[in-house]
Parts: C-alpha cells; structure tokens; sequence
C-alpha cells in the first residue's frame, strides 16, 4: 500500500494494491513518513475501506479529532463482542462505535444523563448484546 496523505501520527490516507482509497490506523504509522511511501501490513492495525465516497470525509475527520486510545477501545469492544456473539461483526462498526462512545464521553464531561427507558427491555431480550454494552 502507498500513502497518499498523513492525517496524524497513528492515521493515514493510502492505496491498496486494487487502487481503492483506505484509512489506515496504527500507533505511529504515519511518524517518520511521508506521501507515497509503501506500508506493509505488518504495521497496519485496522483497515477501512472506503466503499461509500461521500463518507469518506466525515470518517477521516473523526478519526483525526479523537484519541487513538479510544479507536483502540472500540477494536477491543468489537472483538470482545465476536468472542461472545461467536460470529464476525463488520469491522467498519468501530468507526460507529468510536463516534458514539466520543459523543457519549463529551455528553459525560458536560454533565449531561439520559436514562434509557427501555433498558429493562433491552437486558431481557437482548441479553448477551446487553452484556458486551456493560464491557464497553
């Protein structure tokens, strides 16, 4: 893979090897380097494709603006989440749950609670899901 941009030092920009345009995150994988230099998938933590264009920006943007600690904790969650499920659970969700678990940690710091009446509901018939949400 080829580097077409450096977003910051654990995220950057680059080619496959069909062309397609993906975001690559990996703790320093963009310190030291510079556009179109190659970055074998030893280094690579996690891979998004970008199948829909048009989100493109808005996910290089979070993945810029939030902690690289916190896309780390989504990646644990989900596959913490494959373990208890027994099944795979698509990889692009992490970008889902890092926004949502940054939005909710903004939420927090700003004193902000919102009861969820269906919660009761939710541990009854969803109760491993429920479980992994208690992890997270």
């Amino acid at each position: 893979m080829r580097i077409t941009k450096i977003l910051n030092n654990n995220v950057i920009e680059a080619k496959d090897e069909g062309l397609s345009q993906v975001i690559i995150i990996g703790r320093g994988i963009g310190h030291d380097r510079k556009r179109g230099d190659n970055i074998s998938q030893d280094e690579v933590e996690e891979m998004f494709i970008m199948t829909n264009k048009s989100l493109f920006p808005t996910v290089k943007n979070l993945l810029t603006t939030v902690s690289t600690d916190l896309i780390e904790t989504s990646n644990k969650v989900v596959n913490y989440g494959q373990k208890r499920l027994g099944h795979k659970i698509n990889q692009n969700i992490i970008i889902t749950l890092t926004d949502h678990l940054n939005y909710a940690i903004r939420r927090a710091r700003d004193g902000f609670s919102t009861p969820n009446p269906l919660n009761r509901d939710i541990k009854k018939f969803y109760p491993i899901e429920y479980e992994i949400g208690e992890y997270a």
